[in-house]
C-alpha cells in the first residue's frame, strides 16, 4: 500500500500504523476499508465500477485493496480541494 499510494508522485501526508492508513483527520481500516474521521464513521461514495487494471499485482483481496486505494484518492482530493 505504501508503495502504491506514497511513491514519488503519490499522496502527501499518508501514514500507516498496524491497522490503519491515515490521511489528515481520516483513518481507513486496512482489513475492512471502513473510514472514520476523528473516531466517527464516514460514508464515502465511490463509483460502482473502477478499473482494476490500474493496480499492480496485489497479494490480497483485490476488491478490498481497490476500495482502500479509491477511498484514499477520494479523501486526498477532498482535502486538497
Amino acid at each position: 500500500m505504501q508503495r502504491v499510494l506514497g511513491g514519488p508522485d503519490g499522496i502527501a501526508g499518508l501514514s500507516f500504523d498496524a491497522r490503519h492508513l491515515r490521511l489528515g483527520p481520516y483513518a481507513i481500516h486496512l482489513a475492512t476499508a471502513r473510514v472514520t474521521q476523528r473516531g466517527q464513521p464516514v460514508e464515502i461514495d465511490l463509483p460502482a465500477t473502477r478499473n482494476l487494471g490500474d493496480l499492480p499485482w496485489l497479494p490480497y483481496d483485490e476488491m478490498l485493496l481497490d476500495s482502500i486505494i479509491a477511498t484514499t484518492r477520494e479523501l486526498a482530493r477532498r482535502l486538497n480541494a
